[in-house]
């Protein structure tokens, strides 16, 4: 949730400063080159294949247990 709210304080007045100095095509632009790199950059940091375990409601529930 940090990172929203940062990109929201930060992100909307650099956004904005850029369509006034230039147009918002420059803003879009940088807006779109940025996506690219942090898109690339998650696929190559985040592991592909990991391996997958079922979970099973009994290990996090034990008081669901039947008890004699």
């Amino acid at each position: 949730m940090l990172d929203f709210s940062i990109a929201s304080v930060v992100g909307l007045p650099i956004g904005t400063m850029l369509a006034q100095i230039s147009n918002w095509h420059v803003s879009f632009g940088v807006i779109s080159i940025l996506t690219i790199i942090s898109l690339v950059s998650l696929l190559l940091i985040v592991p592909i294949n990991t391996p997958q375990t079922r979970s099973n409601l009994q290990n996090y529930l034990p008081s669901w247990e039947t008890r004699e």
